[in-house]
């Protein structure tokens, strides 16, 4: 019977000092040696205290498991593996069962494969991501491999490709179908992932371009003023204030039945090109008057919310940004739709400092005919800089007013109010 060994380690070296003897004592030098440094950088990050007094032979067992899914990876196909872990076929036990991710590392994919467990409601016992920069050859095995780490000596020489070995343990599940089920659900959300990463230049390049055309050609009909605000605000966009998760473009054509608009699908990038719930093609006497209206109004600059959750980052439903095209004659000829998250960076930014935004709250401001420095000035102003983020992008200035002057009104009283948009 195997001696039972429980890991103790006071700190990272104490725990590979145990580790490395284990791994020498089974392997062969050459496999031990690279063994040795593929388990210093799977566990550098790793939570010391999930491996206090854990089984010895199961910390191996499982390194060297991963370490064996390690030798080949085609990264143009993720591997998304969902087990509970046996003696027999994996060398070790777990209370939990594990999910092991090997990808291209990518961002987002930490947050969005934890996401996509959350909407199963399935809690996370331990969740663990290691990098790794590596070399492979044209069969995809493995060839060499060294820590991103940029102040180390092999990485100052040359870089790789990036992998994410990502490992998690999950409440036990027993059914294969569950099984299935939950590596489907994240081989999904990687495919999300890998589409934002690889259109994200393309997306920005058309943002960029509007912005350009913008300059270069101002819309006739759009006043000077409103047009330079809205370039200012796509310029606000591109500075790391918008996660770009998809992109489309509506078209509007005269026919026989009337006017037509229709999307363009070789316009489409990343998560729209995937997953399109657009109708083929609406019709502005058929549509509902506050559809049409948004349609036809002169407004260069328009803001949405999708009916969908994000899958890539966050768990929220996700923004959409129109800015519309128009023709000669003043007409809306087509609208581009940017569909994506504002970053952190936007919602802790002085909305007063916002392009677009800013307008609205110096309206809101006026309309209310205080004082800046006067006492319902300031509180005013706390009001709108305090209002909820997305609301501001959404509510036009005569709602805003309306709610956020409501608001000042009975502060200095106890008084509860239902204000809605």
């Amino acid at each position: 019977e195997a001696k039972l060994t429980l890991v103790h380690c006071e700190n990272y070296e104490a725990f590979f000092v145990q580790l490395n003897a284990e791994i020498q004592e089974r392997l062969e030098f050459e496999q031990a040696r690279l063994m040795t440094v593929f388990s210093r950088l799977f566990f550098e990050s790793f939570p010391l205290e999930e491996l206090e007094s854990a089984n010895l032979r199961d910390v191996y067992a499982s390194t060297y498991f991963f370490w064996n899914q390690f030798q080949r990876l085609d990264r143009s196909r993720p591997r998304v593996q969902v087990f509970n872990p046996t003696l027999d076929e994996h060398g070790w036990t777990s209370d939990h069962t594990i999910v092991a991710v090997f990808a291209r590392d990518m961002p987002f994919l930490l947050d969005s494969l934890r996401l996509a467990l959350d909407r199963r409601n399935i809690p996370i016992n331990m969740l663990h991501s290691s990098v790794f920069e590596v070399e492979r050859n044209a069969r995809f095995e493995l060839l060499e491999f060294w820590g991103p780490n940029p102040d180390s000596a092999r990485a100052r020489e040359r870089t790789a490709p990036r992998e994410a070995l990502i490992y998690l343990e999950i409440h036990r599940h027993s059914a294969n179908s569950d099984f299935e089920d939950i590596a489907r659900d994240l081989d999904s959300v990687i495919a999300d992932v890998s589409l934002a990463v690889e259109d994200f230049a393309a997306m920005r390049a058309r943002a960029q371009n509007i912005l350009e055309d913008l300059e270069q050609s101002p819309p006739d009909c759009i006043p000077q003023a409103d047009t330079d605000e809205s370039r200012e605000f796509i310029a606000w966009m591109l500075d790391d204030h918008f996660t770009f998760l998809g992109v489309t473009e509506v078209v509007a054509t005269l026919e026989d039945n009337g006017r037509a608009i229709r999307e363009a699908p070789d316009r489409r990038l990343v998560l729209l090109k995937k997953h399109d719930r657009s109708k083929p093609v609406e019709y502005l006497h058929a549509m509902n008057p506050r559809a049409a209206s948004r349609w036809l109004e002169p407004r260069l600059l328009g803001f949405a919310k999708s009916s969908v959750r994000s899958t890539v980052h966050r768990s929220i439903y996700s923004d959409y940004v129109t800015i519309k095209h128009f023709d000669e004659d003043g007409e809306v000829a087509r609208e581009t739709r940017f569909l994506g998250l504002f970053t952190s960076r936007a919602y802790t930014q002085s909305p007063f400092r916002i392009p677009v935004v800013r307008r609205k709250l110096e309206a809101v401001m006026a309309q209310a005919n205080v004082q800046p420095n006067h006492h319902q000035g300031r509180y005013l102003e706390h009001v709108l800089e305090c209002y909820p983020r997305d609301e501001l992008f959404q509510t036009s200035v005569p709602t805003l007013s309306k709610i956020a002057t409501g608001i000042t009104r009975p502060h200095e009283r106890q008084q509860v109010r239902l204000l809605v948009r």
